[in-house]
């Protein structure tokens, strides 16, 4: 520590211990004082166990509604892409080639103008977001993004917007996750390709 405890000291490489945004130091042991190494280290320990998780992820819920023909129209135009998995994903795959939105449509005619960003949510088991002391079970991936364009009354007039999550997204043990798995209709079978169970590949225009 410096002459004045709490704040670390500052050397070439940085403080030499935890600190705050303002250089306080880390109480290790929460005495409300600061007195540096050894009695201020904060250690603890876990274990693992032999059990390896190879089951993929698989989306629980998104907004808008995913099901064909339902809930794809007549969204608000700040209404945010998300997709909640059903258990902890790994942020880091969460890029924006592997969640995207492609925009189409009569007014949607320079992609370089729809911006979008994705991020990552931790939840609860009943996905709320995670609050202090909350225990995190599942994620949600978001994709924010520029207004959606109105569309007119007309079916030349409208525009569209599809959401792509591709097999790039891995959960928290490095599962990839397959676009064409489902839980539901289609359970027990290779692939789930607009609610028909099939052994090809589902076609896939980006």
């Amino acid at each position: 520590l410096s002459s004045q405890p709490p704040q670390a000291q500052f050397t070439a490489q940085g403080f030499d211990g935890i600190t705050d945004v303002v250089g306080n130091s880390m109480d290790g042991n929460a005495d409300d004082t600061a007195q540096g190494s050894p009695i201020d280290d904060y250690l603890w320990s876990f274990g693992t166990s032999n059990e390896v998780k190879l089951t993929p992820p698989s989306i629980e819920i998104t907004v808008p509604d995913a099901t064909a023909g339902d809930g794809q129209s007549n969204r608000p135009l700040d209404e945010n892409v998300s997709a909640t998995f059903d258990g902890l994903m790994q942020a880091s795959t969460f890029r924006s080639d592997a969640a995207y939105i492609v925009p189409s449509g009569k007014d949607e005619t320079d992609p370089d103008t729809f911006w979008f960003f994705v991020g990552m949510e931790l939840l609860t088991s009943d996905s709320m977001p995670v609050q202090p002391g909350d225990v995190a079970v599942k994620a949600q991936l978001f994709m924010k993004h520029r207004p959606y364009l109105p569309s007119g009354l007309l079916v030349d007039d409208l525009n569209y917007y599809d959401p792509f999550l591709l097999s790039d997204l891995q959960d928290a043990y490095q599962n990839c996750f397959n676009p064409a798995s489902s839980k539901g209709v289609c359970n027990g079978s290779p692939n789930c390709c607009n609610n028909e169970s099939t052994g090809q590949s589902c076609a896939f225009t980006p």
